[in-house]
C-alpha cells in the first residue's frame, strides 16, 4: 500500500512538471536560444521533441542519486532558484522599468518590502539545503546549462559558425568545469565528505575563467542591446559562486569556519546586495515596448 501510494502521490506533480518544462523548452526555442526544431508540434499541438528531449533527461536526472531524499533536495534548489530569479526580483525590476500608467490587472501591495523578502527567503532556502546539494546543483547549471547557452548564442545572435562556437562554448567550458569539480570531488575523498579547500580553490578559479572568459568574448562581439542584456544578467553566475564559497565555509558546508546563525545573517546580507544589483541592473526591454505599443492602438 505505501509502495503503492509512493508512485501514485507524486505522479501528479510529475504530469505538471513535465508539461512546464516542455513548454520552459518551447519558449526557450522561441526566444532564439535553442534550435528552432524545439518548436515543432505535433498534431495535438504540443511541442513533440520538447516533451521527448524532457522525458529523456529526466530518466537521466533520476541516475546520480541514490536516495528519494537526495533527489527532493536538489530539485528543491533548482525550484526555489527559479523563483528567485523570476518573483522577487522580477516583480521589483519591472515595476521600476515598465511605465507607472501601465495598466495591471493586479498590483502587489508593499512590495519594496515583500519583493526582497521573497528573494530572501528563496535564497535561505537555497543555502540551508547544504554544500553538497548546493555545489552539484550549480555545477549542473555551470556544465549544462551556460556552456549550451555560450556555444548556441554565439552561433545564433552573433554568426559564429556553430562548431565553433559548441566548441568553446560546449566543449571548452562544460569539460573545464566538470574535470575542476572532479578533482575537487576527488581530493574530499570521493563524496564531499571532508573539507579541502585547494581543491574548492581549483574548482572556483577555472569556473571563474572559463565563464567570464566566455562572457567577455562574446560581450565584445555582441551588439549594444546584447551588450546590455549580459551586463543585466552577470548577477546570476556571480551569486551562484558565491553562495557556493560561502556554502563550503557555513555551517551547512565542509569546512565549518563560519558558525550558525552567523553564516545565515551573512548570506541574507549577501542575497539582498544581489538582489538589489539585479533589479537596478534591469533595464526596459523590446518586449515592454510591444506590450505598450499595442495598448496604444
Amino acid at each position: 500500500m505505501f509502495l503503492t501510494d509512493a508512485v501514485v502521490s507524486p505522479a501528479g506533480t510529475g504530469f505538471v512538471s513535465t508539461g512546464g518544462a516542455t513548454r520552459s523548452l518551447y519558449g526557450i526555442s522561441a526566444d532564439g536560444y535553442l534550435p528552432s526544431w524545439f518548436l515543432t508540434l505535433s498534431r495535438t499541438r504540443i511541442p513533440k521533441w520538447s516533451l521527448i528531449t524532457i522525458a529523456v533527461l529526466g530518466a537521466l536526472y533520476l541516475l546520480p542519486f541514490p536516495t528519494w531524499q537526495s533527489i527532493v533536495s536538489f530539485t528543491t534548489v533548482g525550484r526555489v532558484l527559479t523563483y528567485m530569479v523570476i518573483g522577487g526580483i522580477a516583480v521589483q525590476a519591472l515595476r521600476r522599468t515598465a511605465p507607472p500608467e501601465l495598466p495591471r490587472s493586479f498590483k502587489l501591495w508593499a512590495m519594496p518590502v515583500l519583493a526582497p523578502i521573497a528573494t530572501l527567503a528563496a535564497s535561505l532556502v537555497i543555502y540551508w539545503s547544504g554544500f553538497g546539494t548546493v555545489s552539484k546543483f550549480f555545477l549542473a547549471a555551470f556544465v549544462g546549462g551556460l556552456p549550451i547557452y555560450f556555444g548556441y548564442y554565439a552561433y545564433k545572435r552573433l554568426n559564429v559558425r556553430l562548431p565553433i562556437s559548441l566548441t568553446l562554448g560546449g566543449l571548452i567550458d562544460a569539460v573545464g568545469i566538470a574535470l575542476s569539480f572532479s578533482y575537487f570531488y576527488g581530493l574530499t575523498k570521493g563524496g564531499l565528505k571532508v573539507y579541502n579547500d585547494l581543491g574548492l580553490l581549483v574548482y572556483v578559479i577555472v569556473t571563474v575563467v572559463l565563464i567570464y572568459v566566455s562572457m567577455a568574448v562574446l560581450y565584445r562581439l555582441g551588439s549594444d542591446y546584447l551588450r546590455r542584456e549580459f551586463r543585466a544578467g552577470v548577477w546570476l553566475p556571480t551569486y551562484m559562486i558565491v553562495i557556493t564559497i560561502l556554502s563550503y565555509y557555513g555551517s551547512f558546508g565542509l569546512h565549518k569556519v563560519i558558525s550558525f546563525p552567523i553564516d545565515t545573517v551573512i548570506a541574507a546580507i549577501v542575497t539582498l546586495i544581489f538582489h538589489y544589483w539585479a533589479v537596478y541592473s534591469a533595464f526596459r526591454t523590446k518586449a515592454i515596448d510591444q506590450v505598450i505599443g499595442e495598448m496604444k492602438k
